[in-house]
């Protein structure tokens, strides 16, 4: 049993080098982006619901501006992740486009997007998000403190715009790591 497991180890570690060799060797013309993100809500009527993403991106050709330095790019990103509340776990998953608004070289660049949502549970302890199809938007900051490395912070909101009986939406504060390549 114990040699099954190292050689399904051994192989999902060879498998998981060749798939980064291929996505850099590829995204030599493209420009992706993968990270982690989670929080929390902080309201009071809303329990502790928690979640965290998994989350990749792949920006899209387009620039838009160049007055005085300023620039909207466009990127389209997909998520998985889990929400959690006093012991109820379900899944999301998100895809969506996102508008990166940045100037010249200033470090820090404001977001925003809004994505497609399902969930595998929208019934919680502390709230009934009213169906499994919901909307996320958000705005954020990010910091690229690196060329290739951001932190950032996004506000988001989930709902199913009035589409279920129920929809007393979601509102998490969220951090994140990424890195771009």
């Amino acid at each position: 049993m114990q040699s099954s497991i190292k050689y399904l180890c051994k192989t999902v570690s060879f498998a998981a080098v060749i798939v980064l060799f291929s996505l850099r060797t590829f995204a030599q013309t493209q420009s992706f982006l993968v990270g982690v993100r989670g929080g929390t809500t902080f309201e009071r009527n809303a329990g502790d619901i928690q979640e965290g993403d998994l989350f990749a991106a792949k920006f899209l050709p387009w620039t838009w501006g160049h007055i005085d330095g300023w620039h909207l790019r466009p990127r389209w990103e997909a998520s998985v992740g889990y929400l959690h509340d006093e012991g109820k776990q379900g899944f999301a998953g998100t895809t969506g486009p996102v508008f990166e608004l940045h100037h010249g070289m200033f470090p820090v660049t404001l977001e925003g997007g809004v994505s497609l949502t399902g969930m595998s549970r929208y019934e919680f302890p502390n709230k009934d998000l009213g169906g499994w199809f919901q909307f996320t938007d958000h705005i954020g900051l990010n910091w690229h403190i690196a060329k290739n490395f951001t932190m950032g912070w996004r506000y988001q909101h989930t709902s199913n715009a009035g589409i279920y009986r129920r929809n007393p939406g979601l509102n998490l504060q969220m951090l994140s790591a990424s890195y771009a390549f």
